[in-house]
């Protein structure tokens, strides 16, 4: 497993070290992954660069008069993100030494676990379409990363931009760029990052938010980490780099948001659910090395194109066209797994038909096999100027001896790239998710096709998280995909889980929500503190025994309950009650709860916060800001709290909290005033009474 602590510089490379746990025993192994400053031009198979460029030259009788004829240029470069032969041997040699490893050999240098991606190649500037420079570039978008690392562009090019290039390389000057946008897998070593949700607090705010609008996950979580109803908690052995800090705190939000849109939103996106005590299990998780989280990283250059006399001849091929028919030239790669995939070889079938301007036939017939070794294929035809399509197709050949056709296509692309590693393979991607290493040894996924009769089993554990299942199909139905888990603890503990249909290929395997909860229970304090001495919180099994007891004076304070063993009949249920204290001294306790989740919020049960939705005000239409004048009044507990809360923008929602009496009686009452744009007289509206959780700002009627 990659993981992000103690990686190195070594020269232009930045090397992240693997990680395997072992009963709950973190190893450090000799597999490093290599992530390249910049990409660079491949070398060919001779040695030389990996770039062929033909020029079109129109000549000059052509171009004074009869039939126009095409000009331009085909440029076709290839990019590589893996170390050279030299820089591989350089770097297990500097790995060793750094590391201490005597024997090199043992030193396995992998590339980096890229899972999605985006590149581009830009020529002097442009990308293509309208230009003067180029007409098309082939390559641009997904990152279709061959083994090694490579990728390939076909840069057709203008008269002008042929011109400029062919000037570019005789003086060595550099006018490609190519720029990588990529995301890499690495699991949370060292690293623990809890996200916790009060689920009570989210619903009502949902249900707030759900009166003025649609529903968006983010803006409920921000709201609810705003009023510490929510939050994002990062834990390390070891302090943590700024830049990751940060991208664990994305993790942590984009976490949060996917939960509270399964949990608290309802299907239709524009409602909230009703509030279910089950929510609390999906809104609280902590998320340890079994993880893997995603990362991404942007790397670019500029490439240049250097020949020398003796190579120049086979790079760069100049061919002045007078008339009638001129060359095409299609380069063709096959980014396919031939080693560890389940293809073995794929061969391609392309020709050209037409005719010249003497209506002789122009017919250019070629095939390839791609197999393990074999990088990329050139075809060179002859062609008219009216007409440049090839025909292609190709036949399949899987290592289980079965075989598929991809039907033939008709296409002038100068460069095809045959992306069919998924092409009648069921792709399947297992992995641990939430999974505490230190309590489980092993997770065994059983995996079931029925539509074939096919089955699978992978053990996942802590020096293998994730594991892939590719089986032949023909006809793909991943909704038909089901998987079962079963987690073998590392006391003995076997627990079998029920079968499930996958919702993807993409299986994550989380742990039982009752498996954490038998050694570790976190608790968080959140919301309004003023006027608060602390908050005492009793914990205990639901059977009385292991109590504990915590205490916490401000929000964002944690702290974690670790009982013995399971209460009787093995039910992972516990028992809280918190006792607020006053700044005052006065103590008010409060009625002991039953609890089954992994995470208990600790706030004041004494206050009641009200949230506050102007969505429905016309804030920055006909109205500059609105204030809202806030009371409650309990004459029998002494209590007069009172509050204004200004809005300026009617996005932004409000909260109120006030203290309750001993009659736990929330009744209040406010006041709106609006305020014109331009001056005027502002609008004041009478004094309301409530009771709601959420209050819903609505002014004058249209």
């Amino acid at each position: 497993m990659l993981t992000l602590d103690g990686n190195v510089r070594l020269g232009p490379f930045t090397i992240f070290r693997d990680v395997a746990f072992d009963a709950g025993v973190r190893t450090l192994t000799s597999t490093f992954y290599a992530l390249p400053d910049a990409p660079r031009l491949s070398a060919d198979a001779d040695g030389g660069p990996a770039f062929r460029f033909w020029w079109y030259r129109r000549s000059l009788d052509a171009a004074s008069g009869g039939d126009a004829v095409r000009a331009g240029g085909l440029l076709v470069v290839t990019v590589d993100l893996g170390p050279t032969v030299e820089e591989r041997a350089q770097l297990k040699h500097d790995l060793a030494a750094q590391f201490h490893i005597d024997d090199e050999q043992a030193i396995a240098l992998l590339p980096m676990p890229f899972v999605s991606g985006t590149v581009a190649l830009e020529f002097a500037g442009d990308t293509g379409g309208a230009s003067t420079l180029v007409n098309q570039v082939g390559g641009n978008g997904p990152a279709r990363l061959m083994g090694n690392e490579q990728a390939a562009f076909a840069i057709d090019l203008t008269a002008d931009g042929a011109a400029l290039l062919a000037s570019a390389i005789d003086r060595q000057l550099a006018v490609l760029h190519v720029s990588y946008d990529l995301v890499f897998e690495y699991h949370l070593d060292g690293v623990r990052l809890r996200v916790w949700c009060d689920a009570r607090r989210a619903q009502i705010a949902a249900s707030a938010q759900a009166s003025a609008g649609a529903l968006d996950p983010a803006t409920l979580r921000s709201g609810l980490v705003v009023s510490q109803a929510a939050g994002i908690d990062i834990s390390a052995d070891t302090p943590v780099p700024r830049d990751q800090q940060a991208a664990l705190q994305k993790l942590g939000e984009q976490l949060l948001d996917a939960a509270l849109a399964a949990t608290v939103v309802a299907p239709d996106g524009r409602t909230a659910r009703p509030y279910d005590a089950s929510m609390s299990g999906t809104l609280n998780h902590t998320f340890t090395s079994s993880f893997a989280a995603r990362q991404q990283t942007a790397v670019e250059t500029s490439l240049l194109l250097a020949v020398d006399d003796a190579m120049r001849a086979t790079r760069i091929t100049t061919i002045d066209l007078a008339n009638q028919p001129q060359p095409i030239d299609v380069t063709v790669l096959c980014p396919v797994d031939f080693v560890g995939g389940p293809i073995a070889a794929v061969h391609v079938f392309i020709a050209y038909d037409g005719s010249g301007p003497d209506g002789r036939p122009l017919d250019r017939q070629a095939d390839v096999v791609f197999k393990a070794g074999t990088g990329s294929f050139s075809f060179h035809s002859l062609a008219s100027a009216d007409d440049r399509r090839y025909r292609w197709h190709a036949d399949v050949q899987y290592r289980d001896g079965s075989k598929a056709t991809l039907p033939e296509v008709l296409t002038d692309d100068p460069l095809l790239i045959l992306a069919i590693d998924g092409l009648g393979v069921l792709d399947v991607d297992v992995s641990l998710g939430d999974v505490p290493l230190d309590l489980v040894g092993s997770v065994v996924v059983d995996l079931e096709y029925p539509p074939k009769g096919l089955t699978h089993q992978v053990i996942l554990d802590g020096a293998h998280a994730a594991a892939a299942w590719q089986p032949v199909v023909g006809q793909v139905s991943p909704d038909a995909l089901r998987w079962r888990a079963t987690f073998v603890t590392t006391d003995g503990r076997r627990i079998v889980g029920d079968w499930q249909a996958a919702v993807s290929t993409r299986v994550i395997v989380d742990a039982p929500r009752d498996l954490g909860i038998t050694t570790d229970v976190q608790l968080v304090s959140a919301g309004d503190f003023s006027g608060l001495a602390q908050i005492v919180v009793d914990v205990a099994w639901a059977d009385g025994r292991n109590p504990a007891q915590f205490a916490f004076t401000k929000p964002g304070q944690t702290a974690r309950w670790s009982p013995r063993g399971l209460p009787a009949g093995g039910a992972v249920n516990y028992r809280a009650r918190r006792t607020v204290i006053g700044a005052d001294g006065i103590s008010r306790a409060f009625d002991w709860t039953d609890e089954n989740s992994p995470l208990l919020v600790v706030s004041d049960e004494s206050r009641f916060t009200v949230q506050i939705v102007s969505r429905l005000l016309d804030l920055g239409g006909a109205w500059s800001s609105a204030a809202v004048a806030l009371e409650h009044v309990d004459g029998g507990s002494n209590l007069d709290e009172r509050d204004t809360v200004v809005f300026r923008d009617r996005a932004a929602d409000g909260a109120w909290s006030f203290r309750l009496g001993a009659s736990n009686d929330h009744a209040y009452r406010y006041q709106l005033t609006l305020v014109p744009h331009g001056g005027g007289e502002r609008r004041v509206f009478p004094w309301q009474d409530a009771r709601d959780e959420v209050l819903v700002l609505r002014g004058p009627a249209a």
